[in-house]
Formats: structure tokens, C-alpha cells, sequence
């Protein structure tokens, strides 16, 4: 026999046991190591969780007439919201990525109703402030871990922890955003330990305050800063509302505020001095503008999502499937930002992602979890104003998170803590509203035991067919894609690659593909050691390729690799795939009529077949189809680049010069470079030097800059108006020429 008591202390240690989800991380083991272990750790802890809950409350509802908890207005709309998605994926243009994702992201709306289960489960077992109190704390601690790992990251060892030297840290959760949204939520809940707990618990509050301000600082997230710096003032706002008749707190947040109103004031007017510009926090708010590299892409993907939410305004294009209206509304200005701009999967903004993805209905849906969470947390002070504090500091973090999501996507740890926060208030408002029951938190009723045993079994078998096949099957993604590109072992990658399938994944289409882009990276190298062994790769590639395109029809960059692995086949094999390679571009065209690298992809054919000609008559017709955009100057300077004729590409950069086009990316600006400083107008070829490194910030590139101003005795130019030739007789490359 087992006690309905310890049944429900096996509950929340489940609980407690999934908020370590944030450190889990297994470089050696997983493609993704930052995600795909965090979400089958949360998963798996989630349906047993669930399932022990359901066998607690099926007891409790049958041996009592009463109900245990009541539903709310919040329980509602969480519950409509995990139906919005479910109904968005069944109207999704790709069901199968609505339901699994990928596993870069691994938000499959599968692992997103896991954050539903912990919601409901979590409101069911932990019905007091005592306990919720106990929950949060430890998930505080976990945040200052992450913070701790982020200081070492930025100011002791960029390399630290998978960093990698980037500029902006990613702790444990593998992305600046990720790590910023934590941070946020830290500094709300440690400002609400802070000001409602008494003796150690008020210090410790005090502790996650000042790492979850340092953790957002150090992110250099904007969005996040924003949301930190409005919610911030609304707490205050609050604080000086409720407690009016405190004289000394209504003065002391008159002062801050005005302080806080001056030194804005004065950072805004002297935004463009250095110090003003490198100041943590400020200096990241009063410099951004709507024409910088990120925040130009953001507005774009958004205008991308308001198009496509007018092409399926209801219930959108499904969850995850923003991927695909992004390019089919796909904007060309993108390829300005480099070739790893041109593919979004997320709108940038929760809101905007889910107008697009979920449609009106699933957007409002969204919409209504805030307000309801605010009405709960409003009729929780009308009912007791004692807990003024966790009103003010909760209001404090919704507001915050909501402009946060304005900028920013959601991520594993995002929704965990999210839909925790959602049922701490809803607990919160019953009580406060007298739905829960006080008798059952002292239940001790005996559970039949092979009630639970049978309960956990199948919790363990539904872990195994959705968590425990991904992750073997993903771990030996990991070890053949290592066996392929660094070791060069086709039989022995194949042979992992085989044991992958055997698992079932549902995400077998993401290895197909990590196989066949490998052999496609690797197959020269592959053929001039063995082409016997290459034909093998290929033929499997192609297969693998096949099967991934079938199950995602509409995936434009599939299309693509699988273009290029044909005419890997063609170059290698001298196979006749001219049409099957024309058939998949033209599907391609179709489902992003605006994408250059399309073109860009039959000009690489033709030159790869040898076919010259008409590698140069496709980039002069991208050229003069417009003329304003450098994609087809850069083309056809490449294709003289294959072919050796240096001398003609000063002159085609020229054309694009005095037709306005100005190279944005710095692979296009060092390509000019390059080729100025071959024919030996240098002037041209430090300026295009010095904007790469503007651009970039890289190292090389400045000391190649500076090698060749002190070898030609030339001054770096800071505008092309200092030497370029604006009133020269246009050049213009011909076939002809």
C-alpha cells in the first residue's frame, strides 16, 4: 500500500527533479548538445509525473464526493491554449514538423503539451505558498548556476562551457536570448523573496536580484533590457501606489524615478560618445535603430508573418511551419545580411510567430494566458492585500516577459518557467479565493500499490517510444556524421547511420538529411580515395534525400541539397540528371519565387557542367532584371573568377558601384577586395579592405588592410567618394566582351 501523501511527495520531487533541465548538457553524446538532452530530460521526467498525477487524482475524485481543485480562469485558457495548437496542427501546411520541430529547437507542439502536464501537475501538488516558495528557490539557485557560468564565459574564459570565444555569452542554455529570459524571470522572483520573506530567504533574494540584473547586462539582449527596465518602473509604479501612506517609499521611488528619468535623459543626448555607447544595459538601449543589421531582419521576418497570417488568418500555417511561410514570402533584401539570413524559422516575436503560426484563433488564445494570469494576480489582492508583493513582483515578470517576447522566440527553458509561473498564480488565486480545499493537504489515504506500479510502467513505456528512440537514435546521428566529414569512414557511418533508422525517430528526416549534406560536403575528398566507395555514399544520399523530401515536400532547402548532391553526380559519375536537377530548382522557384539563391544554384551547375556560356548569361540576366542588387554582380564576377579571367571582375564591380549597389555582406566585400588589389587599384581595395573589417571586426582582415596601406604608402579611404570615379563611362560586361 502506498499513502496518497507519499504519492504526492513522489510528485514533487518529479518536479523539483525536472527543473535541473536548464544545466543538462552532453556535448559528447548529442547533435545539439544544448537541446535535444534538455528536452527528452524534461519530457521523460513530465509523463512520468503525469501519469502518477493521474493515478492520485482518479483515487482522490473516487473516495471523495468533493472536487480537489476547481477550475479558473487561467486553467481554462491553458487548457484552450494546448487545443489551439493542437487544432493549428491539424490545419498545419507541414503536420509532421508542427507536431516533432527539429532538433535544433525540439518544440514540437508534442514537447510543448509536456509544459501544459507540468502546469496542471504543478497547481495539483503544490497548494500552498510554503511549498511553491520551496519550488522556486531551488529554481532560482539552478538560475544563479547558469549565471555563474555566463561571468566566467564573458570575463575569464571565453571558451568556457562550449562558448566558443562569443562575444555574447550562452551559459548553459546555448543562446544568448535563452539565457537573457532566465535572467529576467530571476531578477522578478529575487526581488519577490527580497521584499516578502523574512530572515535568510530575504538575503537570498537579494542574491538572485543582483545575478539575474548581471545575467541580463551580460546577454547584451536588447529586447530583454527593455522588458527589464518598463517592468521594472511598473513595479515601482505599483509599489508607490499600493503603499501611498508610506511616506519614506513614496519618496524614495519618487527619487529613483527621477534619477532614473536623468540619466536616460542624458544618455539618449550623448548616446553617440564612446563611454555613453559601452555602458552595460544603457549603452545597448539608446544605440539600437530600426536600420541596423538586427533590427532590419526582425522587421522583415515580422512583415513576413503579418503576410501570411493574412493568407491563413484563422488557424495559420501551424506551429513550427513559419519556416515555410517565410519562403514563400520570402524577401530578397535578406541576402544583404549573408547567406545565413536568408533562413528563418521563427519570426523573431512570440506574437507575431503565433499570429502567423496559430492563426487569430490561437494568437488571442495566447494573448488571454497574460490577461487572465493579471486578473488572477488583481482578484488575489482584492481578496487579501497582504500579498502585495507577489502581486507588484509577478505583474513585474509578465509585463517584462511580454515585451521580451516581442523581440525573441521561445526556447525549453522559457516555457518552463513560463507555465510555472502560471500555476503558482493560479494556486495563488485559489487560495485566495477559497477553491482549495485545506483537508487535502493532509490526506493519507492507502493507493492500492499496483495502481502506481501499473502507472509507472507505462509512463516508462511512453518514455521509451518518444524520448529514449530520439535520444539513441540522435547519438548515433552524432557519432555518424563525426565517422563521415572529420574521419572519413563511409562504411562505418553508413553502419551508424542504419541503427539510427532502426529506432524509428520521429525525427529520422533531420538524420537523412545530416547524412546526405555530409556525403555531399565530403564526396570529392571521398572520390579521389575511393570512387567505388563514393558511388555507395551517393546512392545512399540520394536515397535518404528522397525519402526526407517526401515526407516535407515543401522544404525549399531540401530541394536545393538535393539539387546540388544531383549534380555532385553529374560532375562525379557523369550521370544525366540535367532535367531531375531543372525539376527540383523550378519546385524550388515555386515555393520561394523571390529567392536568389536559386539562380545562384543553376549558375554553379552550369559552371561545374562546363557549360560556360550560359553560366554568364544567367548572371547578366539577374543583373538586368535588377539592376540595384548586387547578387548577380557577384555572380558573374565569380564565374570570371573560375574561369581565370581576373581582369574583367574591377570592371563589373565597377558597373555595380555607379548603379547604387554598395557590398553588404563581408564575404562580397573582401571578394572586391581581392579582386582591386589584383589589378592593382589599391585605393579601391583598401576601402572594400576597411569596410570588410567595419563589418566583420575581424583580425585578419585588419592586418591584411594594414599590410597593403603600408606597402603602397596609400591612407586607408573612409568613402569612395575620396577616389571612385563616379563620372567615369559606364562599364558594362558583355558575353560579347
Amino acid at each position: 500500500m502506498l499513502s496518497t501523501h507519499k504519492l504526492k511527495q513522489i510528485i514533487q520531487v518529479l518536479i523539483y527533479v525536472s527543473l535541473a533541465t536548464p544545466l543538462i548538457f552532453l556535448p559528447q553524446f548529442f547533435m545539439f548538445p544544448f537541446i535535444v538532452p534538455k528536452a527528452l530530460f524534461f519530457r521523460s521526467v513530465m509523463v512520468l509525473a503525469g501519469t502518477l498525477t493521474a493515478v492520485l487524482y482518479l483515487y482522490m475524485r473516487r473516495t471523495r464526493k468533493e472536487r480537489i481543485i476547481s477550475w479558473t480562469p487561467l486553467s481554462i485558457f491553458v487548457a484552450f491554449y494546448a487545443g489551439s495548437l493542437v487544432i493549428s496542427t491539424i490545419f498545419a501546411l507541414d503536420t509532421h514538423f508542427a507536431l516533432w520541430n527539429n532538433h535544433e529547437r525540439m518544440l514540437g507542439v508534442f514537447t510543448i503539451l509536456h509544459y501544459v502536464v507540468l502546469f496542471y501537475v504543478g497547481r495539483y501538488v503544490f497548494t500552498d505558498w510554503k511549498s511553491w516558495r520551496n519550488l522556486l528557490a531551488l529554481f532560482l539557485g539552478i538560475g544563479m548556476l547558469t549565471v555563474v557560468v555566463s561571468i566566467i564565459q564573458r570575463f575569464v574564459d571565453p571558451e568556457f562551457f562550449y562558448n566558443r570565444g562569443a562575444k555574447e555569452v550562452i551559459s548553459t542554455l546555448g543562446n544568448p536570448i535563452y539565457f537573457a529570459g532566465f535572467s529576467l524571470f530571476m531578477v522578478f522572483f529575487g526581488g519577490l523573496f527580497m521584499t516578502h520573506e523574512k530572515s535568510w530567504l530575504r538575503w537570498y533574494g537579494l542574491g538572485v536580484f543582483v545575478f539575474g540584473f548581471v545575467g541580463v547586462g551580460i546577454s547584451n539582449t536588447r529586447g530583454t533590457i527593455l522588458g527589464l527596465m518598463v517592468a521594472l518602473v511598473l513595479v515601482g509604479l505599483l509599489y508607490f501606489i499600493f503603499y501611498w501612506k508610506n511616506r519614506r517609499l513614496r519618496n524614495i521611488i519618487i527619487g529613483l524615478f527621477i534619477i532614473l528619468f536623468v540619466l536616460i535623459s542624458f544618455a539618449f543626448v550623448f548616446r553617440n560618445i564612446t563611454a555613453v555607447r559601452k555602458l552595460p544595459i544603457v549603452g545597448d538601449i539608446v544605440t539600437v535603430s530600426p536600420f541596423e543589421h538586427t533590427a532590419k531582419t526582425r522587421l522583415m521576418a515580422w512583415d513576413i508573418a503579418w503576410q501570411a497570417w493574412k493568407d491563413r488568418p484563422v488557424f495559420g500555417w501551424g506551429p513550427n511551419n513559419y519556416y515555410f511561410a517565410f519562403n514563400t514570402y520570402f524577401n530578397p533584401d535578406f541576402l544583404e545580411f549573408g547567406y545565413q539570413e536568408t533562413w528563418f524559422d521563427n519570426a523573431h516575436s512570440v506574437f507575431m510567430n503565433t499570429l502567423a503560426t496559430q492563426g487569430l484563433f490561437g494568437f488571442l488564445i495566447y494573448i488571454c494566458l497574460f490577461c487572465s494570469a493579471l486578473w488572477s494576480l488583481y482578484r488575489s489582492y482584492c481578496k487579501d492585500n497582504e500579498y502585495k508583493h507577489i502581486v507588484i513582483w509577478t505583474t513585474g515578470f509578465l509585463i517584462g516577459h511580454m515585451i521580451h517576447n516581442i523581440f525573441v522566440f521561445e526556447n525549453l527553458t522559457s516555457y518552463l518557467y513560463f507555465f510555472l509561473v502560471l500555476g503558482f498564480i493560479d494556486v495563488t488565486y485559489l487560495h485566495k479565493t477559497n477553491k482549495i480545499l485545506p483537508e487535502y493537504n493532509v490526506q493519507k489515504n492507502n493507493i492500492l500499490l499496483p495502481w502506481v506500479m501499473v502507472a509507472t510502467i507505462f509512463g516508462i513505456g511512453v518514455v521509451f517510444l518518444t524520448n529514449v528512440n530520439v535520444a539513441v537514435a540522435n547519438y548515433n546521428n552524432f557519432h555518424m556524421r563525426g565517422l563521415l566529414i572529420v574521419a572519413g569512414k563511409v562504411d562505418e557511418s553508413i553502419d551508424r547511420l542504419n541503427k539510427a533508422i532502426s529506432w524509428y525517430s520521429p525525427h529520422q528526416g533531420e538524420i537523412d538529411w545530416d547524412f546526405a549534406a555530409g556525403v555531399l560536403d565530403t564526396m570529392p575528398r571521398i572520390y579521389y580515395s575511393s570512387p567505388v566507395t563514393a558511388r555507395k555514399a551517393y546512392d545512399l544520399a540520394v536515397e535518404r534525400m528522397q525519402i526526407y523530401i517526401n515526407l516535407h515536400p515543401k522544404d525549399v532547402r531540401a530541394r536545393l541539397v538535393y539539387s546540388d548532391l544531383l549534380r555532385g553526380g553529374v560532375v562525379l559519375f557523369d550521370l544525366s540528371l540535367g532535367s531531375e536537377i531543372e525539376e527540383q530548382l523550378k519546385v524550388a522557384e515555386d515555393l520561394s519565387p523571390n529567392r536568389q539563391e536559386i539562380e545562384l544554384a543553376r549558375i554553379t551547375y552550369f559552371i561545374g557542367t562546363e557549360q560556360n556560356d550560359k553560366a554568364i548569361e544567367k548572371a547578366e540576366e539577374i543583373i538586368a532584371s535588377n539592376p540595384e542588387r548586387e547578387d548577380g554582380y557577384i555572380a558573374l564576377g565569380q564565374v570570371y573568377y573560375f574561369l581565370q579571367e581576373y581582369y574583367k571582375i574591377p570592371q563589373i564591380l565597377d558597373s555595380a558601384i555607379m548603379a547604387g549597389v554598395r557590398f553588404s555582406t563581408v564575404d562580397r566585400q573582401f571578394f572586391a577586395a581581392q579582386a582591386y588589389e589584383r589589378e592593382g587599384r589599391f585605393q579601391d581595395a583598401l576601402y572594400w579592405y576597411n569596410q570588410a573589417f567595419l563589418f566583420s571586426r575581424r583580425e585578419d582582415i585588419a592586418v591584411k588592410r594594414d599590410e597593403l596601406s603600408n606597402l603602397t604608402k596609400k591612407d586607408v579611404p573612409q568613402s569612395l567618394e575620396e577616389f571612385f570615379e563616379f563620372d567615369r563611362e559606364e562599364v558594362v560586361t558583355t558575353t560579347e566582351e
